[in-house]
């Protein structure tokens, strides 16, 4: 356990965690958010004579080598790839515990397919079967999102599989059996409703891991293609000028760093607001 969560999770500080990610996440998405839509229609324009100006008043720090403002440019960027990381989650929450489910809820054939599809997704290293995926579909923001849900779909499918086979075997699910309710009543009802908490967390902490895969994706060329802004490109054509001119990737940097912790720290606040619910329940 982090130094940082054992403060935050102290019980004089119920929702400090949580409240500092949402600070750190939001800071980031809001203006990058109000950004991307001021050049929704009209990329950042080049202005080579403005070329890696100083911090000014227009400009709070400074502009790159292609003259546009690089707050600005990061933050959008990190609208793209956090919308990136977010949705190939939804997609690795709706098919990994959809299958996790079934296999919990059914025979013994759905759980053999369940396990082989978690234990091939173990076998391999996930970075590169992402990779290979986009190498072999093309670029593009589908093929990434495609490509993040792939190799974290069996950690969905295992921990779908669990909290279902937990709950199954509670008696409230034997009563609702007897009282002649349907397997898609029980499971609506009494299974994912006591199942949302754990995929809560899980979701938000597999976010930031998808946040740091996207950004490799996108640093070794294999994200969205130009001119959509990524953190990774940034910061790939960005760290020529490291020496010369280091706030260039320090800007991206920290944009990215950021994001994870805060959206590490919103999981770590919403599993201490769960397991304190559970407690006083």
């Amino acid at each position: 356990m982090s130094i940082l969560h054992r403060i935050t999770g102290e019980a004089r500080f119920p929702l400090l965690g949580l409240g500092l990610g949402c600070v750190c996440v939001l800071g980031i998405l809001v203006p990058g958010v109000v950004l991307w839509l001021a050049h929704l229609h009209a990329a950042f324009s080049i202005n080579i004579h403005a070329r890696l100006t100083p911090p000014t008043p227009s400009h709070w720090l400074g502009t790159d080598p292609l003259g546009r403002d690089t707050l600005a440019f990061s933050l959008v960027g990190a609208v793209n790839s956090y919308a990136i990381s977010f949705f190939s989650m939804v997609l690795a929450l709706g098919l990994g515990t959809g299958l996790g489910v079934l296999a919990a809820g059914t025979g013994q054939k759905t759980k053999i397919i369940a396990n082989g599809v978690v234990e091939l997704g173990i076998a391999f290293p996930p970075i590169i079967i992402a990779a290979l995926l986009v190498t072999l579909c093309g670029a593009g923001v589908v093929q990434e999102i495609c490509a993040l849900a792939l190799f974290f779909i069996p950690g969905f499918v295992r921990l779908g599989q669990q909290a279902a086979a937990n709950i199954y075997a509670q008696d409230y699910i034997a009563a609702a059996r007897l009282s002649a309710l349907t397997p898609w009543r029980i499971l609506l009802r009494h299974v994912v409703p006591n199942m949302v908490p754990g995929l809560l967390v899980q979701f938000s902490v597999n976010v930031a891991l998808a946040m740091l895969a996207e950004t490799g994706l996108s640093y070794l060329g294999l994200g969205a293609p130009p001119p959509l802004p990524e953190l990774g490109r940034i910061l790939a054509f960005y760290q020529v000028h490291i020496y010369d001119h280091p706030h260039l990737v320090a800007v991206p940097g920290v944009v990215v760093l950021l994001l994870v912790l805060g959206t590490n720290m919103v999981g770590d606040g919403l599993r201490d607001r769960f397991t304190r619910q559970e407690k006083k329940s």
